[in-house]
């Protein structure tokens, strides 16, 4: 992390993942100064669901950036051999990999989200004020989690096999890419909003409007979110029973 932080390029992803928080509270600023505005531009729950989901390219792109070579590193220049010499176990080294990108990727989704939350009940008191309104808080934290997780898994993955940065990057943006393009074939072909457990993008956001209460899109009306969480689940499973094998796989032909 103090590494990362350290580069230019992590910053000023940072600073332009942030420009969005600003544009919505100036719109809820706006809705302040003309009540009669709100009824184009509400203050509500789905004012967060579209800001988290935004938010989405933003956490690929540091996810590639920060997560590619984390593991790749250690295997094309032996440092797996130097941590696992130590006296850390399998699922330390795993757990400080994964650390390092829920840190990284906090900070383009869930701290954003919880800053445009309390900035805008306090720019809209109104409207934001009631404690019922404090629910927003674990529904953009259920968010990010739902988000975060199964892209750490994914890129962490990436690395494990590629064993190069770049290719683990480009890896890691064709499933994502890759899938949402299957989706839109096979809901061609078939019209279903089944399709959509293709893609990953299209499970992520049939969760988060599950979790926000919001209506879904045309493509996933018809999709449970029950079963949209059941495969971003396996998907995050899958991935540490990769990471685990892979990984201890290079330890013993090492």
């Amino acid at each position: 992390l103090k590494a990362l932080v350290g580069m230019r390029a992590f910053l000023g992803l940072i600073a332009i993942a942030w420009l969005p928080v600003f544009g919505r509270l100036v719109q809820v600023y706006f809705t302040t100064r003309f009540p009669e505005a709100r009824r184009v531009v509400p203050v509500d729950d789905k004012l967060f669901f579209d800001f988290m989901a935004m938010q989405l390219p933003w956490m690929l792109l540091m996810s590639a950036y920060a997560g590619a070579g984390l593991i790749a590193n250690d295997m094309r220049t032996g440092g797996l051999l130097l941590y696992l010499s130590r006296p850390l176990t399998l699922g330390d080294y795993i757990l400080g990999k994964v650390s390092i990108l829920f840190a990284s990727l906090s900070m383009v989704t869930l701290v954003p989200g919880l800053v445009l939350f309390l900035g805008a009940r306090s720019l809209a008191p109104d409207v934001l004020g009631d404690a019922s309104h404090l629910l927003l808080i674990p529904k953009i934290i259920g968010f990010a989690l739902v988000m975060m997780l199964p892209t750490i898994g994914l890129v962490l993955v990436m690395s494990a096999l590629a064993r190069n940065p770049r290719f683990a990057g480009l890896g890691f943006f064709f499933v994502f890419v890759g899938t949402t393009v299957a989706q839109g074939i096979a809901w061609q072909a078939t019209r279903s909003s089944y399709a959509g457990l293709i893609s990953i993008q299209a499970d992520l956001r049939r969760v988060g409007e599950a979790i926000f209460g919001i209506k879904p899109s045309r493509m996933t009306a018809q999709l449970p979110p029950e079963l949209a969480f059941a495969v971003l689940a396996v998907a995050v499973v899958v991935s540490l029973y990769i990471l685990k094998t892979r990984v201890r796989a290079v330890e013993i032909v090492k």
